[in-house]
């Protein structure tokens, strides 16, 4: 059966995530007539994706990149992708992911994360398209949240996995992957499973096969609870962010500064090193570098700290953040 076919009773879960997915474009402003990419690597959860958008009436591309690392599956992925496209008559896009493959050492899925989004982006320019539409779920979220957590992440990486990101937009973060599963066997949508998934060599899928396998032993619907409270904790961020937007300079910045509170605005808080963490993170300086700016706040002689783009001064009463490393 077609995802063209109706949709009726008789597929539930396929009925569910469409009523999810036209509340959400509908809450981003999207309309049928406008281009929607999506990445499509040929899984269950991106083939779900796609075919929830063209039984709804959404204008689809797909775009599928093809990174060669498994040999002849990777073939298949590709070949099965395109002949889905060309089924259901939406323009098909190709990227070869081999120059995304790093020297050996390197951090092979991160370079590839980067390589397909920087391919979706030039891809959502030239198409004109309104949004990047990616398949990531509630599994996904809560496996970021346990990833991140080990990481010794603070609020923001606690987040769990953003709706949106720019252009980026992810429809089915409050679908979990059996919802997914079950509405392909009701439209019999075809998918390929990527056999890397269950490979322990990578921290996700330690996380996704044992981590997440046992916690669910202890508490069944962990996947859920997790997920919620990457959502609380993105909405703790979000009001954060807002309260520190509100903070104004209390004097004149210098010439060349991009940022500057005053040391005692710093030293009256409970927690300094966190304040001036959260006040000075997007010019890249990190918890550590706060942590050492903040531990003698009495007046001294001038020190200073860099990111990898920016210059952080402690002197003169004031921390002050300059543009550039010189």
């Amino acid at each position: 059966m077609s995802a063209q076919s109706r949709i009726t009773p008789a597929n539930p879960a396929f009925a569910a995530l469409s009523l999810l997915l036209k509340e959400k474009l509908s809450r981003w402003g999207i309309g049928s007539n406008e281009v929607l990419i999506v990445a499509c690597s040929g899984g269950c959860d991106s083939m779900v994706l796609l075919h929830l958008l063209v039984a709804n009436g959404y204008n689809a591309e797909v775009a599928h990149v093809n990174y060669h690392l498994r040999g002849s599956a990777s073939e298949l992925d590709e070949a099965l992708v395109r002949e889905t496209a060309d089924g259901l008559k939406l323009p098909f896009h190709l990227a070869d992911g081999r120059d995304a493959i790093p020297p050996q050492g390197n951090n092979l899925q991160e370079n590839a994360r980067r390589f397909r989004y920087a391919f979706f982006e030039r891809l959502r320019r030239e198409r004109k398209a309104r949004a990047v539409l990616t398949a990531h779920h509630e599994n996904d979220v809560a496996e970021t949240f346990l990833l991140n957590l080990l990481r010794g992440a603070g609020l923001n990486g606690l987040s769990g996995i953003p709706e949106q990101n720019n252009e980026v937009l992810r429809p089915l973060l409050q679908a979990n992957k059996q919802s997914l599963l079950q509405a392909a066997v009701e439209m019999g949508i075809r998918w390929r499973e990527d056999d890397s998934n269950a490979e322990t060599k990578y921290r996700r899928n330690q996380i996704r096969h044992d981590w997440l396998s046992k916690l669910q032993q202890l508490e069944p619907d962990i996947v859920e609870k997790l997920a919620k409270t990457a959502l609380r904790m993105k909405k703790t961020a979000d009001v954060v962010e807002e309260l520190l937007e509100r903070e104004q300079p209390s004097r004149p910045m210098p010439e060349n500064a991009v940022f500057e509170v005053a040391i005692a605005r710093i030293a009256e808080s409970a927690q300094p090193d966190t304040l001036l963490f959260l006040f000075v993170r997007r010019f890249g300086f990190s918890a550590t570098q706060c942590a050492e700016a903040t531990q003698n706040l009495t007046p001294s002689r001038g020190k200073h700290w860099k990111s990898t783009s920016h210059t952080l001064w402690r002197k003169g009463g004031y921390f002050t953040v300059y543009q550039g490393i010189n």
